[in-house]
């Protein structure tokens, strides 16, 4: 994709676990970051990123992280967050609002509601007017945590909820992801060997073990997410796996993790597939085009399959075809700058509001 504007931007996508860098073009950057355990790094963090980026003008930001423990509340959270990112720069700063403004950093203390968790927007905005061809369609976007689900029609997005509660209300907002779930919170039971038995109640193990266990995604990376702080190969994910049942890797193989994994993986379809049915149901759909996209692709690609026949969708669209797999990785930080640069070149490329 060739850039129509001259101004050069970063977006970042600040979240809970990561941030993801990109200017839109050919820079993405994703890097583990646990902010609710050193939030006093973040500004470091993000200096780092920053430095990293090829040459640029301007950032533009988004965030899910201030909902985050260490923070009293999304006001906190949402002013925190913007003066680390200031700290890290001297460039001017552009937050986006979940209703598709840009605006700057005092604007967006003061509308702080509009600025929490907004990258789901951004992402959507991005995909209704430059992905996709159709009329209508379905964003299933996968992170390593959650799923978004939203609608688009004729380059708009279209949505019941606006912040994370509504989302959750209306089935746009699915607390499931590709890596970092635990499988506890997705499963009670597992059949094993033939028999159904209760899982612990303990974070145990994650979707990446099961991922990995099913060739979704790969050994040996990601480990900055294990369950137990250790390795991410094979014979880690076992292990991990049989102490859901109270096994070990001496009574519980490979086989019987891919088994488990496998129901894992069902449910986490299911559970996409419900939520695709009731916003096109709530929407008003008629034969969506489904784009997928994140660290999940795979997963929203079989939740939309499932569902193929009863909503009569289109074809499916991977936003890691159309973008590369890096930047479909980075996809909420491409967008934003690709937004940014967008209405920055609307101000006559000065980017003040």
């Amino acid at each position: 994709m060739n850039l129509k504007h001259p101004c050069r931007v970063i977006g970042l996508d600040i979240g809970g676990a990561n941030i993801k860098a990109s200017d839109g073009g050919n820079f993405h950057h994703h890097e583990p970051f646990a902010l609710w355990q050193t939030p006093a790094d973040l500004g470091g963090k993000l200096t780092e990123i920053l430095a990293l980026a090829p040459p640029h003008d301007f950032v533009a930001i988004t965030m899910t992280g201030e909902l985050t423990d260490c923070f009293e509340n999304k006001q906190s959270g949402v002013a925190y967050i913007i003066d680390q990112t200031s700290q890290a720069t001297n460039l001017p700063i552009h937050v986006y609002l979940v209703d598709g403004r840009f605006v700057d950093v005092h604007i967006a203390k003061q509308e702080y509601q509009l600025a929490a968790a907004s990258n789901w927007h951004a992402l959507a905005s991005f995909v209704a007017r430059e992905i996709s061809e159709h009329s209508c369609g379905l964003l299933i976007d996968m992170g390593s945590t959650t799923t978004d689900v939203i609608a688009f029609r004729h380059g708009n997005v279209e949505t019941s909820g606006v912040d994370d509660f509504g989302r959750l209300l209306h089935g746009e907002l699915v607390y499931t992801g590709s890596i970092r779930s635990a499988v506890n919170g997705i499963l009670q039971h597992v059949t094993h060997r033939g028999q159904r038995c209760p899982v612990m109640n303990e974070m145990f193990a994650t979707t990446l073990d099961t991922n990995i266990i099913l060739g979704n995604l790969l050994a040996g990376e990601n480990e900055f997410y294990t369950a137990d702080g250790g390795a991410s190969t094979l014979e880690s994910c076992v292990r991990r796996l049989a102490r859901l049942i109270g096994k070990d890797d001496q009574t519980f193989d490979l086989n019987d993790a891919r088994e488990i994994s496998t129901q894992v993986f069902e449910s986490q379809v299911q559970a996409v597939a419900s939520a695709m049915m009731k916003v096109t149901q709530h929407q008003k759909l008629e034969q969506p085009v489904p784009v997928v996209s994140g660290q999940g692709e795979f997963l929203a690609a079989a939740a939309a399959r499932q569902v193929d026949t009863e909503l009569g969708l289109q074809d499916i669209v991977p936003l890691g075809e159309r973008l590369g797999p890096a930047a479909s990785n980075c996809a909420t930080a491409f967008a934003i700058a690709r937004l940014a640069i967008g209405w920055i070149a609307g101000q006559g490329g000065s980017g003040n509001e």
